[in-house]
């Protein structure tokens, strides 16, 4: 795709993630409550709720501090590994200047909803999702640019 237009994209927390975390507590809640009444031995089934609300507690502080901020796509940018035009830029919502990104992986794609691995020099990667919701104005031209990227 030659003609992907620049576009900025808005980053947040996602309603799908967090609805994903709550149908998984739910689902361990269930799969819990009916290992009890099997007769297990109850400090094995202390053990794994213990483990179980660990889980539940990182991914929920995970939810709340995923990365705000917007993912540009600079189509008139000169690409830093490669010849093509075409740079991707992350700006976080703290103010500091835009970071190029090096590489991006699609990890998972639900059409409405993406799932991204962004990596930037010297950070770890982050983890993203993009949603229709937050832009819907601006969902296609993403999709043209992110189609553009992993081109």
């Amino acid at each position: 795709m030659r003609n992907a237009p620049s576009v900025m994209y808005p980053v947040g927390r996602c309603a799908f993630h967090g609805q994903l975390l709550l149908v998984l507590a739910v689902v361990v809640a269930a799969a819990l409550w009916s290992w009890l009444g099997s007769g297990v031995d109850k400090r094995l089934w202390l053990a794994t709720l213990t483990v179980a609300l660990f889980w539940l507690a990182w991914a929920l502080r995970a939810w709340w501090r995923a990365p705000m901020g917007q993912l540009h796509w600079d189509a008139l940018a000169s690409g830093l590994q490669s010849t093509e035009a075409g740079v991707w830029f992350w700006l976080d919502n703290a103010g500091l200047a835009p970071q190029p990104v090096l590489g991006m992986e699609q990890a998972l794609d639900l059409q409405q909803v993406v799932l991204l691995r962004l990596r930037s020099a010297g950070l770890v990667p982050r983890w993203v999702w993009v949603q229709q919701h937050s832009d819907p104005a601006r969902w296609l031209d993403l999709r043209r640019a992110l189609m553009r990227a992993s081109a």
